[in-house]
């Protein structure tokens, strides 16, 4: 209920701020990608790292 809300206010607000909206969409994309790209050298470091244990036994 009040995400909805939420939403349809800064929807309202988009038109008076034409500028603020693609900036904030970029900049929300490009800390999506630094976290998704962390979050993937942390997976590919932990399975060679298991994989590196795997080969010691």
């Amino acid at each position: 209920m009040g995400l909805s809300t939420h939403l349809s206010f800064h929807l309202s607000l988009s038109p008076h701020f034409p500028i603020s909206l693609p900036s904030f969409s970029s900049f929300s994309l490009l800390s999506v990608a630094i976290i998704s790209s962390f979050f993937l050298f942390i997976f590919s470091s932990l399975c060679s790292y298991y994989l590196f244990l795997l080969s010691l036994h």
